[in-house]
């Protein structure tokens, strides 16, 4: 009986001890929650900002020499000199190719010749026509001869021309395409050449910004081959036609003092500066959150961070605009905002 008595009375203590401890467990549970609920997370607090922007329009564009042309053959024949290499700087009017010109040397010889036998025979029937003594068949006949052979002597000459490949302008020349004895066939490519000193760059702008364009406007053009490197230029040429299969306009610019290494070709983007101006609310890009509901801003008020969906424009730099969700003067988390629920108490970081 005793032993009886001592068993319940340890499992008696066994209990009281165990409800004890649960009750100690769950008070501590509950404080530290709610010590954390009063805790706030720092992060860095910034007011949405008003700004004036002047319009943007971006583009792809393309560079493109102002002077730049592929030099081809005019006549067919063997090509007998190379009077430059590849890359090399040329001058206006410098030879570059030879095309074999010796039969058309001998023509104009010929044609020479002939010429002269012409003109001779010319001032012949004219003489004898002042004498009265000519026949004016003969006369109109010796003229009009005379006219052919000239006629002809100024064909063969220009044919002659055309065998001397020069620089139409001064530039730089690309890869030579042909070498000493190849046979080139009018419209054969020989070798490419580029005023560098002057480049363009050609993008397209849709329809309806047509009524934005200027000639003057500034434009902004970076490229991968120069990738910290923001180039300037403005627009001199805008096309006199809308495309009507893609609905755009070409538009040209000049780059503004282009590096020597900066070639045509080159892939870029353009962003072209309207003059219209109108008032955006920016905020950090840093700012931003994404969640399925839409960007997310969380706005702060009376200390808590509220998750706010904004609807956003345009994007410049590190900034961007806010449509529509929060406006000009209102608090929000730009770095931290990764971290917070909706709701959570906040404390700006000093």
């Amino acid at each position: 009986m005793l032993k009886r008595l001592i068993v319940w009375v340890i499992i008696v203590i066994l209990l009281a001890l165990c409800s004890v401890a649960t009750y100690r467990y769950y008070k501590s549970h509950q404080n530290s929650a709610a010590g954390a609920a009063n805790t706030a997370t720092s992060v860095t607090i910034a007011p949405a900002t008003a700004t004036t922007w002047k319009d943007q329009i971006k583009a792809t564009g393309t560079v493109s020499a102002q002077s730049g042309v592929m030099l081809k053959a005019e006549t067919a024949g063997k090509i007998t000199k190379i009077y430059v290499s590849s890359s090399e700087q040329v001058k206006l009017n410098q030879p570059l190719i030879q095309i074999n010109p010796d039969s058309l040397n001998a023509q104009y010889q010929e044609a020479q010749s002939q010429q002269l036998l012409m003109a001779t025979e010319y001032k012949r029937q004219q003489a004898m026509r002042a004498k009265n003594i000519g026949v004016a068949a003969d006369f109109d006949k010796a003229k009009a001869d005379l006219i052919a052979a000239r006629a002809k002597l100024v064909s063969i000459k220009a044919q002659l021309d055309q065998t001397l490949i020069s620089a139409p302008f001064p530039g730089r020349l690309g890869l030579m395409q042909v070498e000493v004895g190849d046979y080139v066939a009018p419209g054969q490519a020989l070798v490419s050449l580029q005023n560098l000193k002057v480049l363009r760059v050609e993008f397209n702008v849709s329809e309806k910004d047509l009524a934005k364009l200027a000639l003057g406007q500034k434009v902004s053009l970076t490229t991968p081959a120069f990738a910290n490197k923001i180039f300037t230029g403005k627009v001199f040429a805008i096309d006199a036609i809308v495309d009507p299969n893609t609905r755009m306009v070409s538009v040209r610019a000049i780059i503004d003092k282009p590096p020597a290494n900066f070639l045509p070709g080159l892939f870029g983007q353009v962003v072209l500066t309207v003059n219209e101006k109108r008032n955006a609310v920016v905020i950090p890009r840093t700012a931003l959150s994404y969640a399925v509901t839409g960007d997310t801003v969380f706005k702060v008020v009376n200390g808590k961070a509220i998750a706010t969906v904004v609807k956003l424009g345009e994007a410049r730099n590190e900034v961007v605009e806010v449509l529509s969700g929060i406006k000009a003067g209102d608090q929000i988390v730009t770095i931290g905002a990764l971290k917070l629920k909706d709701g959570a108490n906040v404390v700006n970081k000093k």
